[in-house]
């Protein structure tokens, strides 16, 4: 709708260009029609070629009869030009509105194509590894932001995570463990995806020593048609600042978004 606004406002302006033209048309028409009314009623009275009276019954009929001749042809004149002047504003009405509706299925069909170009793609709840301050909501929280991620990065058509949880919660050791990618693959399968985001949280640490927040991701994005493994490494991250408590929300922000960050660019960038 917003396309035909600019189209909408074009045509309304012509329409009462058109209109103003229209009218002082119309205007100057009936009164020289007016005029020669006039004068043709009284020509035999005033002109001094011929004094008749004017009230001599032939020669008012006569002048009437001329005068409305002339009249309908003015009206015809005006008819014609109301009408083409009609035609006019439904043409350039209709190139619009054809040229917007136009413009709003290429873009529709671009953001198809776009949408057919990104990579279908399952991101799995990563397993906490040996690391004992994560709780399953800090799970589910990282496992929500990095499919968020990878959604805005347009590279990546990412399953809803909640259908992702519901498939792979059983089997997360497998999934995510290093010896096999079979367990992955099957998922994948399952899921109808390219590929497969598995990970461990190797290190989750609110607030060290050194009074700054840590994260270590390692993880793996395996491709399910062929069980390889197309990228592994691992994303390691301190806080952006010193930790002022050792609460989930405040490293959250500090240092496992910037640690999402950089994984969705490296993954972003590889060729797939």
């Amino acid at each position: 709708m917003a396309d035909l606004i600019p189209v909408f406002a074009i045509v309304r302006r012509l329409f009462l260009t058109s209109t103003c033209i229209v009218r002082k048309v119309c205007s100057k028409t009936i009164n020289q029609s007016s005029r020669y009314g006039k004068l043709s009623l009284h020509s035999n009275y005033y002109s001094g070629e011929k004094k008749s009276c004017p009230h001599d019954v032939f020669s008012l009929l006569q002048t009437h009869l001329k005068v409305a001749a002339k009249m309908r042809l003015n009206n015809k004149e005006e008819n014609v030009m109301k009408n083409l002047f009609t035609a006019i504003i439904v043409g350039i009405a209709l190139v619009g509105v054809s040229l917007a509706h136009n413009s709003t299925q290429k873009k529709a069909g671009q953001r198809q194509t776009d949408k057919a170009a990104e990579v279908k793609l399952a991101v799995i709840e990563f397993s906490p590894g040996h690391v004992s301050g994560m709780t399953s909501e800090a799970k589910r929280q990282l496992q929500a932001s990095l499919a968020f991620a990878l959604v805005e990065s347009d590279r990546f058509d990412v399953v809803d995570v909640r259908r992702t949880r519901a498939v792979s919660q059983g089997d997360l050791a497998a999934i995510n463990g290093d010896s096999s990618t079979t367990a992955a693959v099957k998922l994948g399968q399952r899921l109808g995806v390219s590929f497969v985001l598995t990970g461990t949280v190797v290190e989750y640490t609110p607030k060290g020593a050194d009074g700054f927040g840590h994260v270590i991701l390692k993880t793996r994005l395996i491709e399910v048609a062929t069980g390889k493994v197309k990228y592994a490494g691992e994303i390691a991250q301190r806080s952006t600042s010193a930790m002022r408590t050792s609460g989930v929300v405040e490293l959250q922000t500090k240092a496992v978004k910037p640690a999402i960050e950089k994984l969705t660019a490296t993954l972003a960038g590889l060729r797939l």
